[in-house]
């Protein structure tokens, strides 16, 4: 058949023509061809065969001339994982938006829409795509404060005191231990002094 266009209906009907002449027609069928052809795209970038998909990120199928009310899937493989499913719209187009699962194994992959029109063979198309790991976000590691066992899981940097260097008291004490030892030593000597002149004057007495 020539001259048909995705996405419009047509009617058919048949005849026989023998030596006895032409017999009547046949009661019509009609049927809606098309061109199963879906654009992907995944963070605003179009994906083409072996494009790179990140673990975690969507991925959209759109597609147009498509048999309205149409049922449709869209499925990971090799180990199926559906994303998404929807229906074509009346004017015979469709959009689908699913995630690649976080913990799907780095590698080579396919990805499988499929149409499904009422009362007709169901018709798919692959695109092969390369999965790679999600990035990690580097952990911040945080000192607790002078005395602190612990930081609580969630507690923001903000709310825990600055580290305390080494070589310098905590906040509650002195910056500079030195004049505090020298003056201990003054006190200690200066009790010494008093004590060995009160025995003095106690022997004189």
């Amino acid at each position: 058949m020539t001259g048909l266009k995705n996405g419009r209906s047509a009617k058919f009907v048949v005849t026989a023509l023998n030596s006895a002449g032409a017999s009547g027609f046949s009661d019509s069928v009609t049927a809606t061809p098309f061109a199963l052809k879906v654009a992907y795209e995944s963070g605003g970038a179009a994906l083409e065969s072996d494009s790179t998909v990140e673990a975690g990120q969507s991925v959209t199928a759109t597609g147009h001339a498509l048999p309205p009310g149409s049922a449709l899937s869209l499925v990971l493989h090799s180990t199926p994982v559906t994303l998404a499913t929807g229906v074509v719209d009346r004017n015979g187009t469709f959009t689908l938006t699913g995630t690649v699962p976080a913990d799907t194994v780095a590698g080579a992959h396919t990805i499988i829409l499929t149409v499904m029109p009422a009362g007709d063979n169901a018709r798919s198309v692959e695109q092969s795509i390369t999965v790679t790991r999600a990035a990690q976000t580097p952990s911040q590691t945080v000192i607790p404060p002078s005395g602190a066992s612990s930081v609580a899981p969630g507690m923001p940097a903000s709310a825990i005191g600055p580290a305390v260097s080494t070589g310098h008291l905590a906040a509650t004490g002195a910056d500079d231990p030195e004049p505090a030892l020298a003056l201990a030593a003054f006190l200690v000597a200066a009790g010494l002094v008093f004590s060995v002149l009160s025995r003095s004057r106690a022997r004189r007495a």
